[in-house]
């Protein structure tokens, strides 16, 4: 005996139930979405965080390898008074007004003329001896062929080679030009 099949009937939908069903998918889709943008935003930060610890990090190191290879300077900064520029050379204030300016390329003040500057300064009522390095780029604008000394106004200073200026109440009284004069005028101001 055949059995007989029977048809269940199918069940249809009615659109009240379809939109719900598509909201229920909406839903999920949305939930789904937000998950993955969060997941993504929590990622993205993960990442921004590291890159600070990594360079806070890094720092830390080059700042402790620097500190261990560099020693730290115990002296305070010394200020240098003794060196000039020529454009104020006649406004030193050195005591009663009275000075000397050695006027040389640097090599020559630390090496020839040291010794006799020294045994000078040295004495007890001895005038300040201020250096002016004419190779300075500051005083290149008075470096000349030709000297003059001959001034009322210190722009017109022109200076050829080494020169010992004697200044007195602002006022440029004397002046020696050349290795040897400068040597000799230190050494009899050094015997006076």
């Amino acid at each position: 005996m055949a059995k007989k099949q029977t048809k269940k009937p199918i069940k249809k939908q009615t659109k009240k139930q379809t939109k719900q069903k598509n909201k229920k998918e909406n839903i999920m889709l949305t939930t789904t979405s937000n998950n993955n943008e969060m997941k993504k935003l929590v990622i993205f930060i993960v990442i921004i965080v590291a890159l600070f610890v990594a360079f806070y990090v890094i720092s830390m190191f080059i700042d402790v390898k620097e500190s261990e290879t560099t020693p730290e300077a115990d002296e305070a900064t010394v200020i240098q008074y003794d060196e000039i520029i020529l454009g104020t050379l006649l406004d030193q204030s050195s005591g009663d007004g009275n000075y000397y300016v050695l006027i040389a390329n640097e090599d020559r003040q630390q090496g020839v003329y040291e010794v006799y500057k020294s045994g000078y300064s040295a004495k007890e009522n001895a005038l300040k001896i201020y250096t002016s390095d004419i190779d300075s780029p500051f005083n290149q604008k008075y470096k000349a062929e030709e000297s003059n000394f001959d001034i009322e106004q210190i722009s017109d200073l022109r200076i050829k080679g080494d020169t010992l200026i004697k200044v007195e109440d602002h006022q440029l009284v004397e002046y020696f030009e050349g290795q040897e004069d400068i040597i000799n005028e230190l050494k009899s101001i050094s015997e006076e």
